[in-house]
C-alpha cells in the first residue's frame, strides 16, 4: 500500500512534464546541460496506529521537492508550480487521502543557486495488520 501512494502521487505530478524521481539521491547536473526542473518524492515515515483489531490505519508522510534554475522569476515560478503541483494531487486523492502539512520555498546559494519548493503532506490509508 504504501508504495501505492507514492505510484499515486507520482502518477498524478507526471504530465506537468516535470521528470518525477522518487528518492533520487545523486545530486542533480546543474551545468553544462542542466537537469532542472525536477521533482523528487519520498515517502519519510508511516505512523500505524494499531487497533488491535484485523485493520492499522496508516499515516505516510510524504516530501515533494521540486528543484528549479534560479533566475530572476524563481521564487514566482515556484508558487506557480507548487500551486499546480496541489491542484493535481487534489484531482488524485479519490484512493488515499492527502493532508498538506506544510509548504516551503527557498533559494540556496551554495556553488551555484537552486530554488527549491516543498510540500510535505500526509497521506491516510488502511492495511490489513502485517501488510505495508
Amino acid at each position: 500500500m504504501r508504495e501505492d501512494v507514492v505510484n499515486k502521487i507520482v502518477t498524478a505530478l507526471t504530465p506537468m512534464g516535470i521528470p518525477v524521481y522518487v528518492w533520487r539521491v545523486v545530486p542533480f547536473q546543474l551545468s553544462p546541460r542542466s537537469e532542472l526542473p525536477a521533482i523528487v518524492v519520498m515517502d519519510t515515515v508511516d505512523e500505524p496506529e494499531d487497533d488491535l483489531q484485523c485493520e492499522i490505519e496508516h499515516r505516510l508522510n510524504v516530501d515533494i521537492v521540486l528543484f528549479v534554475n534560479a533566475g530572476n522569476d524563481t521564487v514566482t515560478t515556484l508558487r506557480q508550480r507548487l500551486s499546480e503541483m496541489m491542484e493535481r494531487l487534489k484531482a488524485a486523492e479519490s484512493d488515499y487521502p492527502l493532508q498538506i502539512v506544510s509548504t516551503e520555498i527557498d533559494v540556496d546559494h551554495d556553488e551555484q543557486i537552486v530554488g527549491r519548493g516543498k510540500l510535505a503532506l500526509v497521506a491516510k490509508y488502511i492495511t490489513r495488520r502485517w501488510e505495508l
